[in-house]
């Protein structure tokens, strides 16, 4: 990507800039730029990193996503979305190579279930089952 394939980039953090006001400190600092930075970045003279736009969309409290899509409207209208090439998202807490719940795992939350069930029924005054 050129400087000019950015300009879009660029032109909208100058828009988000004029609309944030005079005290741009915490966008910059959320950008991790240099306090009177953002200007060397929207004219090009400081380069624009990914790190500035997670920083710029954190600071805004939108998905990073937006900020290209507001920049470049054509891209809108894909066919196809990520998961189609790299698959589903793993969540996070997801072990590489997990295998599941092993079946002496799952008997035993059976076991720990119906003894809290039975608890609370004979809590209640119920029957035990």
């Amino acid at each position: 990507m050129t400087k000019d394939d950015l300009n879009p980039l660029r032109l909208l953090i100058g828009r988000l800039a004029v609309a944030i006001g005079p005290g741009t400190r915490a966008l910059e600092d959320a950008m991790g730029v240099g306090h009177g930075h953002v200007h060397q970045l929207i004219s090009g003279r400081r380069l624009l990193r990914a790190s500035h736009l997670v920083g710029l969309a954190s600071f805004l409290e939108i998905d990073p996503a937006e900020l290209f899509e507001a920049a470049y409207p054509e891209g809108r209208g894909a066919r196809l979305k990520l998961a189609h090439w790299l698959g589903a998202p793993t969540p996070p807490f997801a072990a590489e190579g997990a295998g599941g719940i092993t079946p002496d795992l799952e008997e035993r939350m059976r076991v720990i279930a119906r003894e809290e069930i039975a608890a609370a029924r004979k809590r209640r005054g119920g029957s035990g089952r």
